[in-house]
């Protein structure tokens, strides 16, 4: 888990199973098409904004996206300039998910 800054305030960001549910949720769109919008530079700047609150709600249960628009505007941070940390830890949060998912798969083979 890494943090992120917005203004003199640290927050710790985290993309679980609740986080990546309430990003698909918030933009109507899957994860992969979500990853795709990041991949082709055509992200919107409601995607970003919706990554950052997804990463946030664990520790922030009632933070709305638009409170953390205006913290960040509160502050004088935008919100590109904290997206790319968020999408490492995305990132990273997949390849923890996928490497789990592999272990599972690979010590139920070996009992049958």
């Amino acid at each position: 888990m890494r943090e992120i800054k917005i203004g003199d305030k640290s927050f710790k960001i985290h993309y679980g199973q609740n986080a990546i549910c309430a990003l698909e949720d918030e933009l109507d769109a899957s994860i992969a098409t979500i990853y795709e919008r990041i991949s082709a530079n055509t992200i919107r700047m409601k995607d970003i904004r919706a990554l950052i609150w997804a990463g946030l709600l664990r520790e922030q249960r009632d933070l709305t996206p638009e409170v953390l628009g205006d913290l960040c505007d509160d502050a004088g941070v935008k919100l590109t300039d904290i997206f790319g940390d968020c999408v490492e830890e995305l990132n990273a949060s997949f390849q923890r998910m996928i490497k789990d998912d592999k272990a599972n798969d690979e010590n139920s083979e070996k009992k049958h």
